[in-house]
């Protein structure tokens, strides 16, 4: 009783380090909790390390981690997501979290809810589509979704996912990017079909990447030809006016002496 009365005089203090102090310690009660979170103070280190240290607590209820998944510090939230402690209803609330950073932390979770990932995979952010791409409970159905995403770094976390359908893993071995193509080689469930396909389209992709360059090169030289051609019959245009100019001049002196 009497650590938890000093414990309670400590929660009093205006200093953000003893306030700190008592969430860390595990016979903090839970009233105590409830009162350490709802400090309103205007420091934002103080807000975190208070928070952020009710979040370490081996004994923070669930209760407790759905309050701070609510809290107005995105850093806490950041923890919260983090923290292997919260619970599945804290994480599913913060799946919708208006900061990216923390949405990316709840996509790679292995624990994540199906349709968390379904909802994820729609996500704006193409690093919160990527985690979930290669979240390894990523439903085969989303994965072949995501496969066709815009975004090379969204396949290439579908071509590293383990789960990814063969035949998924196929159709990106013939992708226009060399790097998702190199995750199709590396990922350890790819098939020896499969590996040959991607050495095939690599070597139709250096051809291409050469003809392009050659294409670069041809055009870059054409470009100079006639641009040294624009010079040249700007030069002889100088040059005859010039002499024009020279013999009305010669004329006048002729004129001029008779």
């Amino acid at each position: 009783m009497k650590k938890i009365k000093e414990l309670n005089e400590l929660a009093k203090s205006n200093e953000w380090k003893d306030m700190a102090f008592v969430a860390l310690d595990i016979s903090v009660l839970r009233d105590l909790f409830i009162k350490l979170i709802n400090d309103e103070g205007s420091q934002y280190d103080r807000l975190c390390s208070v928070r952020g240290s009710i979040e370490q607590n081996l004994y923070c209820s669930p209760e407790v981690f759905m309050k701070l998944a609510e809290d107005k510090e995105r850093a806490v939230r950041v923890r919260v997501a983090d923290n292997w402690k919260r619970p599945l209803e804290a994480l599913i609330k913060l799946a919708k979290d208006e900061y990216c950073e923390v949405r990316r932390i709840v996509a790679n979770e292995t624990n994540c809810p199906r349709e968390v990932l379904m909802r994820l995979a729609e996500d704006e952010d193409c690093d919160v589509r990527k985690n979930v791409a290669a979240n390894e409970n990523c439903p085969q159905e989303l994965l072949t979704k995501l496969a066709e995403d815009v975004e090379d770094w969204v396949r290439m976390g579908v071509a590293d996912n383990e789960n990814c359908p063969q035949e998924v893993l196929m159709k990106l071995a013939r992708d226009k990017s060399g790097a998702v193509r190199y995750s199709v080689a590396k990922n350890p469930k790819c098939s020896k079909e499969t590996l040959k396909e991607v050495a095939r389209n690599n070597s139709k992709c250096e051809a291409k990447e050469r003809e392009r360059r050659a294409k670069i090169e041809r055009e870059a030289k054409e470009r100079e030809r006639i641009a040294e051609i624009e010079r040249e019959a700007k030069e002889r245009k100088r040059r005859a006016i010039f002499e024009a100019n020279f013999l009305d001049i010669g004329d006048l002196i002729l004129e001029f002496h008779k």
